[in-house]
């Protein structure tokens, strides 16, 4: 199952959209039609057919236990999602369980996220895809911590700076051959945090495809949900983000707190 509860990310032709739903994909599949049940916070139940391209590999297989990844690809854009959590990415506030497992497993979670990054945005590539979309649960650029986290210094310390600095670096580099070196664009989604914001600089002068939404969601009143579309033929504006409820669209105030 892949819970998308609050967001809703689908291609510009479709609009059947349910406030806080959920996302079911059944099953390990690759190429085909494939039924979708959304599950509405009513209880109402809407099905629709999509075609997707679902990816497994030896990459994805060497982390088995991260179920959270996922990913497809529906009209040339593919979308990713990767595991991050709360609090400083499971790196503060380990209060019941030992200390060195928990931290251990949040080493293994950040490799199999760097992995599964590197493999999304090479398989981008491969497909010539027209945009990338990243979807996860932390607001990376509020840490909890600060410096450099090692292997000496594994607590309170910057724990989404790898992240950040990879998703700028495979971002930059995002686009199909030597032959073809426009860039793609690429949105990395979270929520967690407030405001509700688009970044469009998020990838700096390195990176000026990347963009950041922080969705509707935490300290965010009343609730609603996030409607995303992504349509990389516009060059100015690629991606557009708007509340399902009460049409709200997102402030430009979400500069990176690091």
């Amino acid at each position: 199952m892949l819970p998308l509860s609050g967001l809703g990310i689908y291609p510009p032709q479709m609009t059947t959209i349910i406030r806080q739903s959920h996302i079911c994909l059944t099953g390990f599949i690759k190429t085909g039609k494939v039924k979708i049940t959304i599950i509405g916070s009513n209880n109402l139940t809407v099905n629709f057919a999509l075609t997707l391209t679902y990816r497994t590999n030896s990459l994805a297989l060497k982390f088995t236990d991260h179920i959270p990844h996922h990913r497809w690809l529906t009209s040339s854009i593919l979308f990713v999602t990767i595991h991050t959590v709360s609090t400083n990415n499971g790196r503060m506030d380990i209060l019941k369980d030992d200390i060195g497992l928990a931290l251990s497993m949040v080493d293994a979670r950040d490799e199999a996220n760097r992995v599964w990054l590197e493999d999304a945005f090479t398989l981008g590539k491969q497909q010539n895809v027209r945009a990338l979309v990243i979807i996860t649960q932390a607001d990376p650029t509020a840490a909890d911590g600060s410096g450099e986290c090692t292997a000496y210094r594994r607590m309170h310390c910057d724990a989404f700076a790898d992240l950040r600095d990879d998703v700028v670096r495979l971002s930059k580099g995002f686009f199909p051959s030597y032959k073809d070196t426009r860039l793609r664009p690429v949105l990395f989604m979270h929520g967690d945090t407030g405001p509700f914001c688009f970044d469009k600089t998020f990838g700096g002068d390195a990176a000026p495809n990347l963009w950041r939404l922080n969705a509707w969601g935490d300290f965010t009143v009343p609730a609603d949900a996030t409607v995303v579309t992504v349509q990389p033929e516009n060059k100015g504006e690629p991606f557009a983000a708007i509340t399902l409820l009460e049409r709200t669209v997102p402030g430009e105030n979400c500069l990176p707190k690091f």
